[in-house]
């Protein structure tokens, strides 16, 4: 979280940097929040002192034989005093890291500024070979040498590919690309549920699970568990940068949209399944590891012959808790456009401090840790690209070489 000071003075930049996010500070709660705390613990701190200085008296006259009656009575009253002072010191700590606990990360001086996707800056794009070509298939290159309308024909389910893409993407990254593969939790604590990169999330927007024993929330999302894996702990410097996988759900509450959907939305809840990956590091070392997790899921998409953008976002349009981030899109022919995919974001050392996840360097003492997180790939959407761009007009699939393997050794299916 942040220091108030950070936010309170005009001087350290916090101020405007959020405001280049749309995100204003209300100075004047804040400073009345930060009074309150300062007044509670210094009245906290008073009356502590008291206790034991009327502590100090009952021993003195219990030496001296004394009537200890009074002076206990006394010493029972502001033992009670300085309970309900420590409560209230607390509750207005509690107070003030709830307000904290809203603010999003400052954006990068590098981020562009605006909101919207005509702000944000094209970094690159990458076109397959014989990207947006989808002629006709004779007989003889169909499976099998069948017609599409043969009952016979090589097919497969949407489900089957969904589950062949992402068993690829997980073997790329944990194989090729170095990543421990981890699994997630479903079920977060409530103390931990609004420490994620979606920021605090409203009651009313997360399922609880209750016993008589405790409440668990479920994870709306991979991104959240990833985030957490290494909560609390402080990681050797030897052991960085560490690097994580997790085939993980994704609960979407509000509306889902998919590449080459037109951003029509389909209501109610939805699901689909999502290829997360977590990068742990020094601090120094996130700009070199945001570029290889960038590097690492613009391969998953050339392996899968997907033409695709990447766009550095506007500082109006980043996430929660990204300093800066890339959004990938894919290319829809059908729309002639491209559509967002994955969103791979560097979060600088804000989700550690959330997280409380710290480093011991080699020469002693502790620091946060820097954090790279995001989707390589969500496999629905990635499906669904695939289909749009591989597909051929006589409703059969070209499958990518790099799947091959997992899907009966054909190159051309009919997906149903």
């Amino acid at each position: 979280m942040y220091d108030p000071g950070e936010l309170l003075d005009p001087a350290a930049g916090a101020s405007w940097r959020l405001a280049r996010r749309g995100w204003l500070v209300d100075r004047a709660a804040l400073r009345a929040l930060v009074v309150k705390r300062d007044e509670a613990v210094r009245r906290a701190a008073v009356s502590a002192d008291r206790r034991t200085r009327v502590s100090a008296r009952v021993r003195a006259a219990a030496r001296a034989g004394a009537d200890l009656a009074a002076l206990r009575s006394e010493a029972r009253g502001l033992k009670e005093g300085e309970r309900a002072a420590r409560s209230a010191a607390l509750a207005a700590s509690e107070r003030l890291a709830a307000f904290l606990l809203d603010v999003p990360a400052t954006p990068d001086d590098r981020v562009p500024d605006g909101a919207t996707e005509e702000c944000a800056v094209e970094l690159r794009r990458w076109s397959a070979p014989g990207a947006g070509l989808r002629a006709e298939t004779t007989t003889a290159e169909r499976p099998g040498g069948r017609t599409p309308a043969d009952p016979g024909r090589t097919s497969v389910t949407r489900a089957r590919l969904e589950r062949v893409v992402g068993g690829f993407l997980l073997d790329l990254h944990g194989t090729r690309h170095g990543y421990d593969e981890v699994s997630l939790p479903l079920l977060v604590e409530p103390e931990m549920s609004h420490r994620g990169p979606r920021g605090p999330a409203a009651p009313a927007s997360l399922v609880g699970l209750t016993s008589a024993q405790w409440t668990r929330y479920v994870a709306p999302g991979g991104d959240i568990g990833m985030t957490l894996v290494h909560a609390g702990r402080s990681l050797p410097v030897e052991r960085l940068p560490l690097a994580h996988v997790a085939l993980s759900p994704q609960l979407g509450v509000d509306d889902l949209r998919s590449p080459g959907g037109g951003g029509a939305s389909q209501p109610g809840v939805g699901q689909t399944t999502t290829v997360d990956l977590l990068r742990v590091c020094l601090p120094e070392r996130l700009d070199v590891e945001f570029r290889r997790l960038v590097a690492h899921a613009e391969e998953c998409l050339r392996h899968l012959e997907l033409s695709h953008r990447v766009l550095l976002v506007p500082a109006g349009d980043l996430g929660f808790a990204a300093r800066r981030a890339v959004r990938i899109q894919v290319w829809s022919p059908r729309r002639r456009r491209y559509h967002d995919l994955t969103t791979i974001s560097d979060c600088g050392t804000f989700l550690a401090r959330r997280t409380n996840t710290r480093v011991r360097p080699r020469e002693g003492g502790r620091q946060y840790a820097g954090i790279v997180h995001g989707a390589a790939l969500p496999v629905g959407p990635t499906v669904t690209a695939l289909l749009e761009q591989h597909g051929r007009t006589d409703g059969l699939v070209r499958v990518p070489a790099a799947l091959v393997g997992g899907l009966v050794g054909r190159r051309l299916l009919a997906v149903v």
